[in-house]
């Protein structure tokens, strides 16, 4: 077997990457520093926390990019399947969307996990249902995926996921 260079080897694994065709976008993401706790508190648990998205628009795109988030989802890192009955995250985001990045700039976006009754109220915890705890706290590992459009990629859809982790609270 012929070992490729380190550098045709990168080419191969990454072709949307470095040397791309005119009007290419290279958008890259992830969802990192993730803090998710459960509470038990008399008749009810809790879930609350927040996590990071990381975005980066390469230097050689064509131009700006607007970045809509559409969804976050809580799942078993094992097995990917949902861990909470709602199918999406409650999230309230520290910047408005759609969110304009620039050719060689990046962005961080905090979001916080919680309930809000209403646009503009405090963000409360997550009321967890008797199903929702055993299924947080039973998964070896959980993680979120979020889903995003990119206007410079024609709004397609795309994927973020974070490492997997463990909440705290869980015995």
């Amino acid at each position: 077997m012929r070992l490729l260079p380190p550098l045709a080897l990168s080419l191969v694994i990454l072709p949307g990457l470095g040397c791309s065709a005119e009007g290419a976008v290279s958008l890259t993401g992830s969802i990192g520093n993730v803090h998710l706790g459960i509470e038990d508190a008399a008749f009810v648990s809790t879930l609350q926390g927040g996590f990071d998205v990381y975005l980066e628009l390469g230097e050689r795109a064509s131009g700006p990019s607007n970045i809509t988030f559409l969804t976050f989802s809580l799942v078993n890192a094992d097995s990917g399947s949902p861990v909470l009955s709602k199918e999406h995250l409650s999230v309230v985001s520290s910047k408005s969307t759609p969110l304009t990045i620039q050719p060689g700039n990046n962005a961080t976006i905090h979001f916080d996990i919680g309930d809000q009754s209403q646009p503009g109220a405090n963000l409360e915890p997550m009321e967890l249902s008797k199903e929702e705890r055993p299924s947080l706290c039973g998964a070896n590992r959980l993680q979120i995926i979020g889903t995003i459009q990119d206007s410079a990629d024609g709004a397609r859809p795309s994927t973020l996921t974070s490492v997997g982790f463990s909440p705290t609270g869980c015995p």
